[in-house]
């Protein structure tokens, strides 16, 4: 390709892109539940599904890309397990006990929560970028 001719910029599309399937997840969770499935079972299909997809275009891209440093597999695993996987099983819990909008509200409201709960039970203080310290 010469100089002269851009690359097409994709990052505007595929945000659009990952917010339609973010925002239509719970109806697929809704669907998948309908027909049995546990929120576990959803949880796993999903992960394993976008393991596969990622590997795959990984492969096809950067091959190097697998390759990881020993010293980083707790730092995956803490990733993987503590924060993706017990997410999605939370989140897709609480779309098939409540209604959509609330499990949305709570899933974006979920930092004001941490928050409040670190300064409550761990008795950290509440501290405002520029400003003094609140307690």
């Amino acid at each position: 390709m010469s100089k002269d001719k851009k690359k097409f910029n994709y990052g505007p599309i595929l945000i659009i892109l990952a917010a339609c399937f973010w925002g239509s997840m719970g109806i697929f969770v809704r669907k998948l539940t309908t027909y049995g499935f546990t929120s576990i079972q959803i949880v796993a299909i999903r992960v394993t599904l976008a393991a596969l997809i990622f590997s795959l275009i990984l492969f096809i891209k950067d091959r190097k890309g697998f390759k990881i440093s020993p010293k980083d597999i707790p730092l995956f695993l803490g990733l993987g397990l503590g924060s993706i996987l017990f997410f999605t099983i939370c989140y897709f819990a609480a779309i098939t006990i409540m209604p959509l909008s609330t499990a949305a509200i709570l899933l974006y409201t979920s930092p004001f929560w941490i928050m409040l709960m670190s300064v409550l039970f761990f008795r950290e203080k509440l501290v405002f970028p520029g400003k003094a310290e609140c307690r």
